[in-house]
């Protein structure tokens, strides 16, 4: 079952007040999206995630100004959902390339939106599916990729995150019961 097209993707898009994305980068979170799960409530609380974290797909990495020069030069956080520190990306490219291509070249995670949809597409299999349990509840995605610090409701970005949850799960099943 398909879960998201890019027709979808750009209303979700537009409804959480960005633009539409190009071709490309809309049929690489398509295809990945739709390999990844076949629920729309997963779909709508990773699709969210996805948009707030990269500023809408046009953010492929921090700013680097968050960061020590060292830190910043080779495992800052790349992807949609950044991957960040040295054994998350040792980690990563054993799962997606099985050599060490992303330690000898840790920008390549955020090289192209394949790449970057790739590299989230692992983090949220291996940190936020087994900590987030059911996916009955947004608020325990965020806590995995934030820790406590957006984790009340009340807390300003994690209104913006659930806002766009909720115009994710609704473009994604309009017919299903209003989301938590």
């Amino acid at each position: 079952m398909e879960v998201l097209t890019a027709e979808k993707l750009n209303s979700v898009l537009i409804e959480c007040g960005f633009r539409e994305s190009e071709w490309h980068m809309s049929n690489q979170v398509v295809d990945q999206m739709n390999t990844l799960t076949d629920s729309r409530r997963e779909a709508a609380m990773f699709l969210a995630q996805l948009i707030y974290e990269s500023a809408g797909f046009h953010n492929l990495e921090e700013p680097k100004s968050k960061y020590h020069p060292e830190y910043v030069k080779y495992f800052h956080g790349r992807g949609y959902i950044k991957l960040r520190g040295q054994q998350n990306y040792e980690d990563a490219t054993i799962e997606i390339f099985k050599d060490d291509t992303l330690l000898r070249d840790p920008d390549r995670a955020s090289s192209a939106p394949w790449m970057a949809m790739r590299v989230s597409v692992y983090y949220w299999k291996k940190f936020v599916r087994p900590d987030a349990g059911s996916f009955d509840d947004f608020y325990a995605t965020t806590k995995v990729l934030n820790g406590e610090v957006e984790t009340s409701p009340d807390h300003p970005n994690a209104k913006k995150r659930h806002e766009f949850y909720v115009k994710a799960a609704n473009v994604l099943d309009p017919n299903a019961n209003p989301p938590v």
